[in-house]
């Protein structure tokens, strides 16, 4: 890929910004946002609840994450890892729309020479998982948290990927790339997504880290003036911070408020969101505690979502075409009413 001066990229870079915005759709206030979900397991196998959550939604597209793209310990170049396993094919009446989740160091250290032949793996393997499961794809989605420094790259990657999909991309967007998109930039996709969640500090105590209205509301003002169309993700999972001596030890992910609430090794501290410590030494869910560990659960209520509805219409310019939540799986979704799902897309105005 060619190299620019920082001011000839700067000027590229708003260039391509007010075109993207001249471009950008019309306000479609009347359109009820579509529902949908995330898959993010490593085998895909609905079970019974959650079927029945998809039907009672209207569900017919999920964002299914097909693998991740990763440089292995064992290795220098970035290869697709992880690849979902199939046990069963999916519903007939939903579309599956794959998901390649690209960790930000791969354009760290990925030279741009590299990134063609990057694409064409991937292209390739989601191809292959397409055809072994008789699926038709003509949507793809790209989830990279860039940053200024691999932002050229990742674009580039885009790009390049056009030559082998050439149907609709879309890519995730994080809120401080909303905020400051002049500096990041803007990618060259069809449509964003943006991830309405994990945006505060994963610490022992204080607020919560998946999502907290003072921090949403520091770069929500921005969204009218993102040029390109915004679908949501919007987070309906829950997890643990677990701590020892006011230091983070590690995360518990899906882990609920009732794991500890009814048991008695813990004691339950109060505090929103909810902190529990260690009576004793124990091992509990595959995780070991010593006495005095304290854990934070962190979850999102049903109050929560209302709070990011409000918030965000405040902002949003038109309501997005869809609504993702992260995501499908029936821990998650038993700590909800199901009508909460379509309630949350009628709710923005």
């Amino acid at each position: 890929m060619p190299r620019h001066s920082p001011f000839i990229r700067n000027m590229m870079g708003l260039f391509g910004l007010l075109l993207l915005m001249a471009c950008r759709p019309t306000p479609h206030s009347e359109t009820i946002p579509e529902i949908s979900f995330y898959y993010w397991k490593t085998v895909f196998a609905l079970n019974a609840y959650e079927q029945s959550a998809m039907q009672q939604q209207g569900v017919t597209r999920l964002f299914t994450r097909f693998f991740d793209v990763d440089i292995p310990p064992d290795d220098s170049l970035a290869r697709p890892i992880s690849a979902l396993q199939w046990t069963e094919a999916p519903p007939p009446t939903c579309t599956i729309v794959p998901v390649v989740y690209i960790k930000n160091r791969v354009f760290e250290q990925t030279d741009s020479i590299a990134i063609p032949n990057l694409c064409a793996q991937i292209a390739q393997l989601v191809a292959q998982i397409a055809a072994a499961q008789d699926l038709s794809i003509n949507n793809l989605q790209f989830d990279c948290d860039w940053t200024d420094s691999t932002r050229d790259r990742f674009f580039y990657f885009l790009q390049q990927y056009r030559q082998h999909f050439p149907h609709r991309i879309s890519a995730t967007i994080r809120l401080h790339q909303i905020k400051y998109a002049q500096r990041t930039g803007v990618p060259p996709v069809d449509e964003g997504v943006l991830m309405f969640y994990n945006m505060g500090t994963i610490k022992p105590t204080g607020s919560n880290s998946i999502y907290n209205t003072p921090d949403a509301a520091r770069y929500v003002a921005a969204l009218p003036h993102y040029p390109l169309e915004l679908s949501l993700a919007l987070p309906i999972f829950s997890w643990a911070i677990q701590s020892r001596n006011d230091k983070v030890v590690q995360l518990l992910n899906k882990t609920y408020l009732a794991d500890f609430a009814a048991d008695t090794n813990f004691a339950h501290l109060g505090g929103a969101p909810a902190l529990f410590e260690a009576k004793r030494a124990l091992f509990k869910g595959g995780y070991y505690f010593k006495a005095g560990d304290r854990i934070k659960v962190e979850h999102i209520s049903p109050t929560d979502l209302q709070d990011m509805t409000q918030l965000l219409g405040k902002h949003l310019d038109h309501r997005p075409p869809t609504i993702i939540f992260y995501d499908l799986d029936s821990l998650n979704l038993i700590q909800y009413d199901h009508s909460i799902f379509k309630q949350i897309g009628q709710n923005i105005p």
